[in-house]
């Protein structure tokens, strides 16, 4: 794994700045989710939202695609989705299994993860890990909101007159 990213999304060309664009990334997994909806409407939703395709990997009857949204200096959000593939008929094609992880320097996933309830006297320190938190709420409410809207296609009689 690629984990100094150097020329990769952030690039920094200041010789002053050289630790900083080598500085180790980790990643750690925030979320684990089930959504009841298929994987063009996710998707569709999150490409929307900036997330740009990281990798797809097809796997037996199995897709993998790995979605990156870059949150902050060498801070990403990754989305990974599974779904059945290909799609059809299966009721399978209509549940995904969603992950939800956070990649960026130590400090910086220790102040988020580890220290979420500590007081800072940094108000900006703080207003970062609010932001965060605030996002991975936002994503949850967004797959609410996609499985909801992908409810009402399948009943008619929601939408006949």
């Amino acid at each position: 794994k690629d984990l100094f990213r150097k020329g990769r999304l952030t690039e920094i060309n200041n010789p002053f700045f050289i630790a900083a664009s080598e500085e180790k990334l980790i990643e750690k997994k925030r979320l684990d989710l089930n959504v009841n909806t298929n994987l063009t409407s996710i998707l569709s939703c999150r490409l929307r939202e900036g997330y740009t395709v990281n990798t797809v990997t097809h796997k037996g009857n199995e897709m993998k695609v790995k979605l990156t949204l870059p949150w902050k200096h060498h801070t990403f959000i990754h989305y990974t989705v599974m779904s059945w593939w290909p799609p059809g008929n299966n009721p399978e094609w209509s549940k995904c299994k969603v992950e939800v992880s956070i990649e960026g320097p130590y400090d910086i996933l220790h102040d988020i993860i580890c220290q979420k309830d500590k007081q800072f006297p940094s108000h900006f320190r703080m207003s970062v890990i609010k932001k965060f938190y605030s996002t991975l709420n936002h994503l949850q409410q967004t797959d609410i909101l996609l499985v909801h809207l992908h409810s009402f296609t399948s009943n008619p009689a929601h939408y006949t007159i």
